[in-house]
């Protein structure tokens, strides 16, 4: 597979090598670990739990000012938010670098 780079607005700086697992209801925060990239459509204050277990986040939507951009910025944990079609884009276990300090994002590996 060829590397594609995929940007959007960066939450919080950082950088981080790992899985995907997306969450979207409230019935997937029980399958987040704190070794995950936690990919989401939508950002909810009903998702806090899952936000804090993640070790690393990518939003579909978000700016610099939403509360996943404030609460990855509590947490100092790699956030990049506004990645269009993201959910559609990355998959369930596959292997990704997020460079949260130069925005972007590489898949590795499909998983």
């Amino acid at each position: 597979m060829a590397m594609k780079t995929f940007k959007g607005v960066v939450a919080n700086p950082g950088k981080y090598v790992g899985r995907i697992k997306k969450l979207e209801s409230m019935d997937d925060i029980e399958k987040i670990n704190e070794k995950d990239i936690l990919v989401t459509k939508y950002n909810s204050p009903l998702f806090s739990l899952a936000f804090m277990k993640a070790a690393a986040i990518i939003s579909e939507v978000g700016g610099s000012l939403c509360h996943l951009a404030i609460v990855s910025r509590e947490l100092n944990k790699p956030c990049i938010l506004g990645v269009e079609n993201a959910f559609e884009i990355f998959k369930d276990g596959m292997l990704v670098e997020l460079d949260a300090t130069n925005n972007k994002i590489i898949i590795l590996e499909d998983g």
